[in-house]
């Protein structure tokens, strides 16, 4: 888990929470448990070993109601699950995506009203 300048959104955004392979739910629990300043998106797959998408965001969320959500998958398990995460507040976007998509998906999202 890292905190770093956000190459890939440009202007959008000035930090970027990000993981690779090598960090675990874990890491990413105690990460957003140190952290002072706000986490404005949790970016996250629905499907992941040990710890679903879903079940990430509600333990971070916790301490934390003002994140959004946006979950990615490469295949939705049902109609009524993606209307379940909408209900919720939280965006979904299909994998594959564009970069293009991936934007106007965090934008969509963070425009919510709370």
């Amino acid at each position: 888990m890292r905190i770093q300048s956000g190459r890939f959104f440009g202007r959008f955004a000035a930090q970027r929470l990000s993981s690779d392979r090598r960090c675990r739910r874990q890491e990413a629990i105690k990460t957003s448990e140190r952290l002072s300043t706000p986490i404005q998106l949790l970016l996250t797959d629905l499907a992941m070993p040990h710890m679903n998408g879903r079940q990430l965001a509600a333990h971070i969320g916790r301490n934390r109601p003002e994140m959004k959500i946006l979950y990615v998958s490469g295949h939705l398990e049902s109609a009524a699950l993606k209307e379940e995460l909408e209900k919720e507040g939280a965006g979904f976007l299909p994998k594959p995506f564009l970069p293009d998509a991936l934007l106007r998906a965090v934008r969509d999202v963070l425009d919510k009203a709370s």
